[in-house]
């Protein structure tokens, strides 16, 4: 579970109030469940104490590519404090760049897309963001075409965005799918007792093609 950012092999870092366990990854009925739920665990990875745990899943090291089209259909989950994703990460655990391609903060019913590029801290963000309860409502399919130079984001079969110039990134990247929780206040702050526990970021498929 290791890339760049995460302060051990199953927690994030201090964004994040959750810690990814291998319980929470559920196949049920042909789909991907990433579940999150309201109950402490003392974590080794690194030591300590999280109050939330997620699902966590990622192509590291068994799939990877520049390039092409990448896409899920997804349901994502209603309630504050909520944060799962569909994003891009180098192969080579480098950061950035990175690529979020449907990033959803359920605090502020937000969703997210966009490359981070630069060498940090001088991070460069181009973001688009979207508003309204309809990720929470139904399945949607959600995507990126990323060529040299390019990226334009999709929300079934629509685009929504298009990035062009150097800060595309080039680095052979994998996929990630998590369902965790925000912890800082810049996205609405974390869960409160509204949020419903235990929730799922459910996954119908995920799709890549290579640009060939």
């Amino acid at each position: 579970m290791d890339f760049p950012g995460r302060a051990g092999g199953h927690y994030h870092n201090t964004s994040y109030g959750s810690y990814a366990v291998d319980e929470n990854v559920v196949l049920s009925q042909g789909r991907l469940r990433l579940v999150t739920d309201n109950k402490p665990v003392v974590g080794t990875d690194p030591a300590g104490t999280y109050q939330y745990t997620e699902g966590f899943i990622s192509s590291h090291d068994k799939f990877f590519q520049s390039f092409g089209y990448w896409e899920i259909c997804a349901k994502f989950p209603a309630g504050k404090g909520l944060w799962p994703a569909f994003w891009l990460i180098p192969q080579d655990r480098s950061w950035p760049p990175e690529i979020d391609v449907a990033e959803w903060f359920g605090s502020i019913e937000g969703m997210h897309s966009g490359p981070a590029s630069g060498n940090w801290p001088d991070v460069r963000w181009d973001s688009n963001w979207s508003y309204g309860s309809d990720p929470t409502a139904g399945w949607h399919k959600y995507g990126v075409l990323w060529s040299p130079g390019r990226i334009t984001f999709y929300t079934d079969g629509a685009p929504t965005s298009t990035i062009t110039g150097a800060q595309v990134p080039t680095k052979p990247m994998y996929v990630v799918l998590n369902s965790g929780t925000w912890a800082n206040p810049d996205r609405g702050g974390p869960p409160d007792p509204t949020t419903p526990f235990p929730n799922t970021f459910d996954i119908d498929y995920i799709r890549v093609y290579s640009a060939n």
